[in-house]
């Protein structure tokens, strides 16, 4: 394979694995309120557990690059396959990226209230 070849099979496993997957367990995993915070989830576990939001990420994360790393130590996935493992690593990434992106993310993970900034 040379350069072409792997960003066209990037951009396709993108496009048609990554965009479709994040649409439909962004749905689910959200209560149905995706177009008000696709994030919604890792605040709300978070909430839960007393961790920021950004920790649930990393425990979800890590799950699927535990996953990974055992695949590359020569055992075989059961529940998934790699490539969904690796499709999962992938949107988790993105997902993280746009956590970071967020300000009411950041700020609960700093234990900043921002419901009360500008109060003043």
């Amino acid at each position: 394979m040379n350069h072409k070849q792997r960003l066209e099979l990037i951009r396709h496993f993108f496009e048609t694995k990554c965009i479709p997957t994040l649409e439909a367990k962004g749905h689910d995993y959200t209560n149905g309120t995706i177009k008000d915070d696709p994030n919604t989830n890792f605040k709300i576990v978070g909430d839960m557990l007393h961790m920021s939001p950004l920790i649930t990420w990393a425990v979800y994360f890590m799950k699927h690059i535990t996953a990974i790393i055992t695949f590359v130590n020569g055992t075989d996935l059961k529940s998934e396959s790699i490539n969904e493992r690796i499709l999962d690593a992938i949107n988790y990434l993105f997902i993280l990226y746009t956590m970071l992106e967020d300000e009411s993310t950041l700020a609960k993970a700093k234990g900043i209230d921002i419901s009360t900034m500008g109060d003043e």
